[in-house]
């Protein structure tokens, strides 16, 4: 049997890229995915770093470059 292919945007392809990220209460923060863990995520926002329960999040998706605004 072959295997599936693999999705192309895994979790793993966005650490260390500037990421937008949408909570289920409606806000959202642009800043560096640095890690990622079972529950949690690590992402600098404003120069710190902020460890987020990823139960809060509902979508996270590649920061628009400056060029496309």
């Amino acid at each position: 049997r072959e295997k599936p292919p693999k999705p192309k945007h895994t979790e793993k392809a966005f650490v260390g890229k500037k990421v937008l990220i949408h909570f289920l209460d409606g806000s959202s923060f642009m800043g560096t995915l640095l890690e990622l863990h079972t529950y949690t995520l690590a992402v600098e926002i404003e120069g710190k770093p902020i460890l987020i329960y990823k139960h809060a999040i509902k979508t996270i998706e590649e920061a628009p470059s400056s060029s496309d605004c």
